[in-house]
């Protein structure tokens, strides 16, 4: 069976909500982490799964009027909306990572936030990834692992955590049905350094959130997404669906995030 992915941007309303809270969740430890890699002028830079394009904007002028930045999706739209926002050291270009090629030694650094773990040929897509950083460029990956996840729930009313563990549980079982890989993220570092990365580093990063905070909104975005899947794979009710929805608006309401991993990794120098 071919997967599908159910986060795609066809929903724009859904798919607008996610990417605005994927930015408010993850982007400040994105950019730290970018840091941390030593981005600065005059860098080519590499935006896998560009999004709404805010990741790579920021790229963008870190990189300045010396520097580049290709931003790829298989689906540009929101990037292009926004086209007044877009720099010109910034080039949206429309892009498969799994069938399409890339200039080899090409890049200083590559990023792709939740993009791999949606991929059943990752591990191609990496040798790929690394084959196309220059002599000393840097890749980054960010992932969610969504097993390692604490067993209890952080809200304190029992009734509560049922409801929203349901829906949780039926989320992630469709997405397992389209190809999701559930514990790839922690795989990272030892992924990076088999295939001949230096300096590599990983870190785990989970959170506890409220209803009504970014970490809310970004689940809330998500289960709208795969809202019609899950009821027609008969694994919640309608009423089931809202209550859970429901929930995240619910300031009184905490639970947490999977781990997001991110996970850098440097191309030798020539010797």
């Amino acid at each position: 069976m071919t997967e599908k992915y159910l986060f795609d941007n066809a929903s724009e309303r859904e798919a607008r909500a996610r990417m605005a809270a994927l930015a408010a969740q993850h982007n400040d430890a994105t950019f730290r982490h970018m840091e941390k890699c030593g981005i600065t002028l005059g860098w080519n830079c590499l935006e896998i799964g560009a999004g709404d394009g805010s990741v790579a904007r920021w790229m963008a002028a870190k990189v300045g009027p010396t520097g580049r930045v290709l931003a790829t999706d298989i689906d540009l739209r929101f990037v292009l909306q926004d086209r007044a926002a877009n720099p010109p050291n910034m080039e949206p270009r429309v892009h498969d990572i799994v069938t399409g090629s890339l200039s080899e030694g090409a890049f200083d650094l590559i990023h792709a936030r939740l993009v791999l773990v949606w991929l059943p040929e990752r591990l191609t897509v990496l040798d790929k990834l690394v084959k196309a950083l220059k002599p000393g460029g840097w890749l980054l990956i960010e992932d969610y692992d969504t097993l390692l996840v604490p067993a209890e729930l952080a809200t304190p009313d029992p009734a509560d955590a049922a409801k929203f563990a349901k829906m949780k549980h039926a989320m992630f079982e469709v997405l397992t049905r389209n190809g999701l890989g559930h514990s790839y993220a922690r795989e990272l570092h030892h992924r990076l350094r088999e295939r001949g990365l230096t300096q590599v580093q990983s870190y785990g990063a989970i959170a506890t959130f409220a209803g009504g905070s970014p970490g809310a909104d970004l689940q809330q975005a998500n289960f709208r997404q795969v809202h019609k899947a899950t009821i027609a794979a008969g694994l919640v009710s309608e009423a089931e669906f809202e209550e859970a929805v429901s929930l995240l608006s619910n300031p009184h309401f905490t639970a947490f995030t999977p781990t997001m991993f991110s996970a850098m990794g440097r191309n030798p120098e020539p010797r």
